[in-house]
């Protein structure tokens, strides 16, 4: 946690701040006390539980299709065994992190919403938030002493930072099943607005053939 290339990745979990306002600090905190204040798992059980929650994770970062090859039942597995890689490999991961993932994060969370009339205001909004928190990472890093780093390392472990991600995971999950929700919703919608309109062509056509 003490690499300046972490500093473009620290911000993106902050935009589920807009998108969940009330759930947001319920569930950072809740696993801020389930990972460091009442401290019942172990670092291995730690480790394991964060590496099972990112590749569920990242792998909505791979594509269903592949050259028209259907993978979408192979997107844990091949996660999977990148995550191996990732773990021997660290560099992989922060490569991954800021050119693929987080920038794929921005992309889903500042598109268009079509759900939402104040899209642009929630977006406006979650860019603040993101220099905000990317400021503040900054100031944290630069100590030289890692002074308010040791604070969290001495009081809660050098693996304190497991339970902010878990939660940026779970909640991004909320937020995707949400959408998913909301886009089957208007689409059920959409098509319930156009039978009117294709009853009125039939009729039309009837009325045309008896003439």
């Amino acid at each position: 946690m003490k690499h300046y290339s972490l500093i473009p990745i620290i911000g993106h979990g902050s935009t589920d701040l807009i998108d969940l306002p009330l759930l947001t600090p319920f569930i950072h905190f809740s696993t801020f006390l389930l990972f460091n204040k009442f401290n019942i798992f172990n670092s291995f059980q730690k480790k394991s539980i964060l590496t099972i929650f990112s590749i569920f994770h990242f792998s909505h970062d791979i594509p269903n299709k592949f050259y028209n090859i259907n993978i979408i039942n192979y997107k844990h597995i091949i996660m999977s065994f990148f995550h191996i890689l990732m773990i021997k490999k660290p560099i992989f991961a922060k490569v991954y992190l800021n050119i693929i993932h987080t920038p794929l994060h921005y992309f889903r969370t500042l598109k268009i919403n079509n759900f939402n009339k104040n899209y642009k205001l929630r977006n406006l909004l979650k860019i603040n938030v993101v220099l905000i928190t990317t400021l503040f990472s900054i100031f944290i890093l630069q100590n030289k002493d890692n002074k308010y780093l040791k604070i969290f390392e001495n009081k809660y472990n050098d693996l304190w930072w497991i339970s902010p991600i878990i939660g940026h995971i779970i909640l991004n999950e909320i937020i995707n099943i949400s959408n998913k929700i909301k886009l089957i919703k208007c689409n059920n919608y959409k098509n319930y607005i156009n039978v009117p309109i294709v009853i009125a062509n039939n009729y039309k056509n009837y009325l045309y053939f008896l003439m």
